[in-house]
């Protein structure tokens, strides 16, 4: 082979190679409701990080509910989205002057964590991990169980934006036995 050529081909090749594009990496999932995002906060006093550095789920309406600022829209965007959305709403708040935001999402599975909420007179509000067959009864079992004040007469339960009041007096009554599902709502009033 001449080696005139040489310098040619190299520069040649280069040239085509620049113009194929790289492979997406590391592709943005959009976040879904039911979905759990570790939210982390820098660029603020420590005693802040604390405070708002927390595992957060996606409501069924689509929002996380952050320290300070409230809810925030998350359902629809990606986590890129979401950490610009959070620095401008703490900016714009004027909460912190210059916070830097990272939002993970918490996706062993690739479906998202499989949770459901149970808010109201329970001993631990909050979000509870479904188990395959888990029923609204065991749900609020899990949530450390009604207090002395839960009127269980009157629980409300929600899925898919749809509230119906259940029953949950009898622990074996056909209320307390309904299936759970990844984003139902469970709310005992007092």
């Amino acid at each position: 082979m001449n080696t005139k050529l040489i310098p040619l081909l190299v520069a040649l090749a280069a040239v085509f190679f620049e113009r194929i594009p790289a492979p997406a990496q590391g592709v943005e999932q959009t976040l879904r409701p039911g979905d759990s995002i570790a939210v982390k906060l820098s660029g603020v006093p420590s005693e802040e990080i604390a405070v708002v550095n927390n595992t957060y789920d996606i409501s069924d309406g689509g929002t996380i509910n952050l320290p300070y600022i409230g809810k925030v829209r998350a359902g629809g965007l990606r986590p890129s989205q979401l950490q610009e959305n959070i620095e401008s709403a703490y900016k714009t708040a004027e909460i912190f002057t210059h916070p830097t935001i990272q939002v993970t999402t918490n996706k062993a599975d690739g479906g998202g964590t499989q949770v459901l909420y149970v808010s109201g007179e329970v001993k631990i509000p909050g979000r509870v991990l479904l188990s395959p067959g888990m029923t609204v009864h065991q749900a609020m079992t899990s949530a450390g169980g009604p207090t002395d004040f839960a009127k269980l007469k009157a629980a409300k339960f929600t899925r898919g934006g749809v509230t119906r009041i259940l029953d949950l007096k009898k622990a074996d009554g056909t209320d307390a036995a309904i299936q759970v599902r990844p984003g139902d709502q469970i709310h005992i009033p007092q």
